[in-house]
């Protein structure tokens, strides 16, 4: 599932071009008179862009900011050398070119080039889906690095290899505009090509993926600290587990769960969960469902089957609570609600959710924090968006935290970014310096760890 093998890609510089029997230069395409590959051919690029964006989400875009978030403690080999903290260049560089640039947004933005301007497919369905895909993505890279290149970025083909780098604002805007043109084409009649069982979330039903993408425009509005346009946005937002976005996965070695393979068989043993996850966990009928035996490995997310989730109904109703508490209100039902949304999600019965919610009473925004910081599992980047909003919850550094890729030598806070990666430094290093500059990631010309992204200053 990590890739789709009918599809190659060609290194050019550090982007790549689609090297199907696609042709992104065919444009002159009769709406109305459709060839029977013209046909088959979003069906195949969806599947393909959505297997890319799961594993990703749930490979090194969930397990280094999930070390990062003390979800996860690396015991050996470059987990180890992540939770001290020494997170270099080429920690995230497949995870950029090949998962991301060179993979997932490759079909995707395939899928939006074919379905948007002049001689477009009528496929609206195919393109609300891909631009929600694609606006997670640019979610994903942004609030982990910085500015990153979007509007130069899949211009390889044309012979721009070295993209610039669009401001974080912009790119926020850039996932607004993608959502909001996603909602209006999944309000349509769905056009001539219509998606069904080639997309593997909701099978081609429009009304979960409008769902979906106003709980993603409330995920973003409110990393951005627009907690007005969140609330608004939320007021549309997804209305029960059953509308939860989960990636689905399957019970073998090429399909499983990507944090599953990841522990069980790909590196066992070099990870394990976070005795501070644990410790939060205590008393917490979760435990079980999430950590069995203390490990990270099996239950409810990460079993060879698992799914994982783009955005649940749990996440939802912890913004609201956010937005509640922010306004002084007492959130404690709505707490109980959104702890319930989760707990249910993964199996706890009944008279244990009942227990432990009795136990929530009139929580302070830290209160409402830390049960997040619980139900958003797996998705750990969540947590780390909220941490770098918050502050909360409150987590300590590690006694064998390395001040390598900090400025000054001191480590006084978890890592609150991650450094631009290896091949950028080689291939595309005048944009990268530019966008490193402007953001004030260099001190004494190298990028450090302990400098938030602009959006969470």
């Amino acid at each position: 599932m990590r890739i789709n093998k009918e599809i190659s890609y060609i290194l050019v510089g550090i982007f790549f071009v689609f090297a199907s029997s696609c042709d992104l230069a065919e444009t002159n395409i009769d709406p109305g008179n459709l060839s029977e590959d013209q046909l088959t051919e979003l069906s195949l690029i969806l599947p393909s862009g959505s297997a890319h964006m799961a594993f990703n989400s749930g490979a090194l875009g969930a397990r280094n900011p999930g070390i990062v978030m003390q979800y996860f403690l690396g015991l050996e080999a470059q987990q180890q050398q992540y939770s001290q903290y020494l997170i270099p260049r080429n920690a995230l560089d497949n995870f950029w070119q090949f998962g991301m640039y060179g993979g997932g947004m490759k079909d995707l933005n395939f899928i939006i080039e074919r379905t948007n301007g002049e001689g477009a497919l009528n496929a609206p369905y195919y393109s609300g889906i891909a631009k929600i895909y694609m606006a997670e993505a640019l979610g994903m890279l942004t609030t982990m690095f910085g500015d990153i290149p979007y509007s130069e970025a899949f211009k390889g083909d044309e012979g721009n290899i070295r993209p610039i780098y669009d401001t974080q604002e912009q790119i926020f805007t850039s996932i607004q505009t993608l959502l909001d043109e996603a909602i209006t084409e999944l309000s349509s009649d769905g056009g001539d090509i219509q998606p069904g069982g080639d997309d593997v979330v909701f099978g081609g039903d429009p009304d979960s993926w409008i769902a979906t993408a106003y709980s993603l425009k409330a995920r973003y509005l409110l990393t951005e600290g627009n907690y007005t346009a969140a609330s608004a946005a939320l007021d549309n937002a997804i209305t029960s587990n059953s509308g939860s976005a989960l990636y689905p996965f399957a019970s073998s070695l090429t399909s499983g769960n990507p944090l599953y393979s990841f522990g069980a068989f790909e590196r066992p043993g070099t990870m394990a969960a976070h005795p501070n996850f644990i410790s939060r966990l205590d008393r917490d009928p979760r435990a079980e469902y999430i950590t069995p035996d203390d490990d990270f490995v099996g239950g409810y997310w990460a079993s060879q089957a698992s799914p994982l989730p783009l955005i649940t109904y749990a996440e939802v109703l912890f913004m609201k609570a956010e937005i509640a508490a922010r306004n002084g209100e007492d959130v404690t039902m709505m707490v109980q609600q959104a702890v319930r949304a989760n707990m249910e999600e993964i199996g706890v019965p009944e008279e244990d959710i009942i227990v432990y919610n009795l136990s929530i009473s009139a929580p302070t925004l830290e209160g409402v924090m830390n049960e997040k910081y619980k139900a958003v599992y797996p998705n750990t980047r969540v947590a780390w968006n909220d941490f770098r909003r918050t502050g909360f919850p409150t987590l300590e550094i590690p006694s064998d935290a390395q001040a390598d890729f900090y400025s000054g030598d001191d480590v006084n806070t978890i890592p609150l970014r991650f450094i631009y990666p290896e091949s950028e430094f080689l291939f595309n290093e005048e944009n990268l310096t530019t966008a490193s500059e402007r953001q004030g990631f260099l001190v004494g010309g190298e990028e450090v760890l302990n400098v938030n992204p602009p959006v969470f200053d």
